[in-house]
């Protein structure tokens, strides 16, 4: 079983009689979990949002750039009419130490809702692309190939999109740009259209034990839409170390459309989660919002908090039952 020992939920009652006591944690470690961004908890430090790595503490914390902002346990992204490249893009850019570099298999699961996409006139590009992640060491300079040797524009990467230009959900890693990517089109068969500006869950798995050189594995709300052999060069070992950034909801590609609306949760494992686990994850849905305490002792009292703070340990310990294989 991939599973670690639950943690022990961090309240008691007499500490719920205490609002400024009650940041209750109740988290169960789950295998291979090492970073979690729920945006569940923020602060300001010189005038910058942080989002707290609830796993690996703050020298992990997310930025919010360019007036990202958060509400309500959500990264929000509000990003209109514009491309990766504009000056203005709002995303979330995570510490490129958060990545397990030295781990040959990972695993990534994000949790966000982006708005239809739209077209700047009637045979514009498509902008609101719901880009889920993208991991690079690009300078975002638009008058330079794509399709370079390693370490130049585009050179070493990998990528999410739900929405690839024209409504093709896609994912791909490479160390030589766009033209040497071990890719997956997870529209190939006609299976997916652009998808509804609903809350969807995304995993990106590489599984080292799986091919030579690993395999990577694309989910979509719980289901695997498509996997590929990894490339010798294009292994998460080999990749990975060269990064200098890592988005949340924008691209390294300046042209590349951008995600307009939110992000519920980003988690990285240092390990490859099964199908089983990914479909469990998915059942269980994202780390709950915590009710803030002041208002939640005004309307219940004590009792009622912990209640409900067992009610969202118990959530969690599920969450983790489900997510171990049979």
């Amino acid at each position: 079983m991939r599973i670690a020992s639950l943690s022990t939920p961090r309240f008691t009652a007499s500490a719920c009689c205490l609002a400024a006591a009650i940041t209750v944690s109740c988290q169960a470690a789950q295998a291979g979990l090492i970073h979690q961004y729920t945006f569940n908890s923020s602060y300001i430090s010189n005038g910058i949002t942080y989002s707290t790595d609830s796993i690996g503490g703050n020298q992990y914390s997310a930025q919010l750039v360019n007036g990202a902002t958060v509400s309500s346990g959500q990264a929000i992204l509000t990003n209109n009419n514009i491309i990766s490249g504009a000056a203005n893009v709002n995303y979330v850019s995570i510490p490129v130490a958060a990545l397990p570099t030295t781990s040959s298999s990972l695993t990534l699961e994000e949790w966000f809702t982006g708005t239809p996409d739209y077209k700047s006139g009637s045979s514009g590009s498509y902008y609101a692309q719901n880009r889920g992640f993208d991991f690079n060491n690009d300078t975002l300079s638009s008058t330079t190939s794509e399709n370079t040797t390693p370490g130049q524009y585009n050179g070493e990467y990998f990528y999410q999109s739900l929405n690839n230009g024209g409504g093709t959900s896609a994912t791909g890693i490479s160390a030589a740009g766009w033209g040497h990517e071990s890719h997956i089109n997870a529209n190939a068969g006609g299976s997916l259209t652009k998808l509804p500006p609903t809350q969807h869950m995304i995993a990106m798995v590489i599984d080292a034990s799986a091919s030579t050189y690993g395999t990577l594995y694309y989910y979509l709300d719980g289901n695997l839409v498509g996997s590929v052999a990894v490339s010798q060069t294009n292994r998460w070992t080999t990749v990975s170390p060269a990064f200098t950034q890592a988005w949340l909801g924008r691209s390294a590609f300046s042209g590349d459309g951008v995600l307009n609306g939110s992000i519920n949760e980003f988690d990285i494992y240092n390990n490859a989660l099964s199908a089983t686990q990914i479909q469990s994850a998915f059942t269980a849905g994202p780390v709950p919002t915590p009710v803030p305490a002041a208002g939640l002792l005004t309307a219940v009292g004590a009792v009622g908090l912990l209640a409900w703070n067992q009610v969202r340990a118990k959530s969690r310990m599920r969450r983790l039952r489900l997510s171990a294989p049979a």
